[in-house]
């Protein structure tokens, strides 16, 4: 079963999209991601709902989640 995570996300949903827009592909779409993540950033959210809104793969958002968390972006 996956559980909820909640972790802060110091960016802003404006900034967010703003770096979205000059991203290459593949962080944009890490950042559509974080977006979900951040509109869930206080209750969290599971990585499976993250998937059933984006499309991507569970085990590929935990990644960019993990990454996020230890590197922010």
């Amino acid at each position: 079963m996956s559980y909820s995570k909640a972790f802060p996300i110091k960016e802003t949903i404006t900034e967010i999209k703003q770096l979205q827009r000059k991203a290459i592909p593949i962080i944009s779409k890490r950042l559509r991601v974080l977006l979900v993540f951040k509109r869930h950033e206080l209750e969290g959210i599971s990585k499976r709902s993250v998937s059933a809104e984006t499309g991507f793969d569970p085990n590929s958002i935990q990644n960019w989640r993990n990454l996020y968390i230890k590197q922010r972006l």
